[in-house]
């Protein structure tokens, strides 16, 4: 039985579950987040372990990190033992690594629906990937985003790309309304766990939205006799038919599966029979490895309905589409973000001796304990929330731009949020700000704030996907 060494103590693993699975089921508090080697935030060190009889997933991890021991628990499953430690000191303030790219021209683009474009990418050197992994694509400035594979090796085209565009997202925005044909643009080496593996003999695929993108690169490769799997079902699901663009005379995905003797397909308008697809589909595929991707909400609540059916998490492979983060736009931007004028005393207290760190990682610590309020940040790192939202008052309280600072817009969009919430939380944060002991004009111009952006949080339904 697979066995971990972690923090003194030894704990052992199911058969196929990941490190992070398994330590997160036995209780032990660990930093997370996408769980599907994307956003890095689980980063932990081995320091023991067989070489031939593991291999630690490093994702796009710089390749220090990992000489010196790091990889990712998320995406590792053990056949041994291994000993672990703490990230190196430092690690976790600084979420961003660097990645290896490569150029690659832009060779068609075109709209399959209102809001996702198909991109099509030809790299400079040949490279090397599986379908249903992904790649970094790297806006002018610098600043990058990771987007799925839609293609399959076997077919020797151009990379392909199907992506949202976000009216907050700085790359999507600029590769669906910028980007053009015969302009050069880089991108890092493929990666990511959401593909087939040997043994996985049925596939069940369920893809939203724009999830759609890995699972056509893995029916792609099903329906060309690529890696082992021998046939499954595709399960896409929108909002409205034209959301179902794998259905469109243009791109006849559901077509092509439909006319294959290996696969099938289904497409769902709405996600009102989504529980009572997944149950049937259970039922015809008893034996299947799963994959879900897209939106991080409907692809967390489809994994527990899986698992109430009895199916193992080591029998799913999840690529949950993370929201895009509001980048700085220039000053002169006209798309750029309303916010009210900085306010240099409060910031020059703030950040004296790092004050604004201290005072949300407090906050956070009694969010994420709150009855009331910790459902709204489920399959949402504490770290992760922090970084966020202290970006954001970075943003607000001294007027630098921030990379990674989240619109209040787009917070807990899967959720309604009520003013009685709103007020609760904001009673929260007043009585953490005098715990830290700010004076009581500060006070009173840190919480004018926060009832600025009500209006951007008060939602009386769920967003969207």
């Amino acid at each position: 039985m697979p066995e971990v060494c972690y923090q003194g103590r030894i704990f052992q693993l199911r058969e196929d579950e990941t490190i992070l699975a398994g330590l997160l089921r036995q209780g032990v508090e660990l930093e997370y987040s996408c769980r599907a080697g994307v956003c890095n935030a689980c980063i932990i060190r081995a320091t023991a372990f067989d070489p031939d009889l593991e291999r630690l997933k490093t994702g796009t991890l710089a390749p220090n990190l990992v000489a010196s021991g790091h990889f990712l628990p998320c995406k590792t499953r053990l056949k041994g033992s291994i000993e672990l430690l703490d990230p190196a000191p430092g690690l976790a303030d600084n979420p961003v690594y660097a990645r290896t790219t490569v150029t690659g021209r832009v060779v068609g683009k075109r709209w399959l629906t209102d809001d996702i474009v198909q991109l099509h990418v030809q790299p400079s050197v040949d490279v090397i990937y599986k379908a249903g992994q992904f790649v970094w694509l790297y806006h002018s400035d610098g600043q990058a985003r990771p987007y799925s594979l839609a293609c399959s090796p076997q077919r020797r085209q151009p990379l392909e790309f199907h992506i949202r565009r976000h009216d907050q997202g700085h790359v999507s925005r600029w590769i669906t309304d910028e980007l053009t044909a015969g302009t050069d643009i880089a991108l890092s080496l493929a990666d990511g766990d959401c593909c087939l593996e040997d043994g996985m003999n049925t596939v069940v695929m369920v893809a939203f939205g724009a999830g759609l993108a890995p699972m056509a690169g893995i029916s792609q490769q099903i329906l060309d006799g690529g890696e082992a799997a021998v046939g499954g079902h595709l399960l896409h699901v929108a909002h409205g038919k034209s959301g179902l663009y794998g259905e469109s005379d243009s791109w006849d995905l559901a077509g092509e599966i439909q006319a294959s003797a290996s696969m099938q397909y289904t497409g769902l308008e709405s996600r009102s029979e989504l529980f009572t697809s997944l149950a049937s589909l259970n039922s015809r595929y008893c034996d299947a490895y799963w994959f879900l991707c897209g939106s991080p909400d409907a692809v967390y609540q489809s994994r527990d309905e899986l698992l109430r059916l009895g199916i193992p998490e080591g029998r799913m492979r999840f690529d949950p589409f993370e929201s895009q983060p509001l980048v700085a736009l220039p000053e002169n931007d006209e798309c750029q973000p309303d916010y009210p004028d900085p306010q240099p005393e409060l910031w020059a207290w703030l950040n004296e001796d790092n004050r604004l760190a201290t005072i949300v990682a407090d906050f956070y610590l009694q969010i994420f304990a709150d009855p009331i309020l910790s459902p709204y940040f489920e399959n949402i790192s504490r770290r992760r929330s922090r970084e966020k939202v202290f970006s954001f008052y970075q943003r607000v309280f001294s007027g630098e731009p921030s990379f990674f600072g989240d619109r209040p817009d787009h917070a807990h969009h899967w959720m309604v949020h009520s003013d009685d919430i709103f007020d609760y939380q904001l009673l929260l944060m007043e009585q953490t700000l005098k715990n830290h002991e700010m004076p009581g004009l500060l006070i009173t111009i840190w919480m004018s704030y926060e009832e600025y952006f009500r209006r951007d949080i008060i939602k009386t339904r769920p967003e969207g996907y």
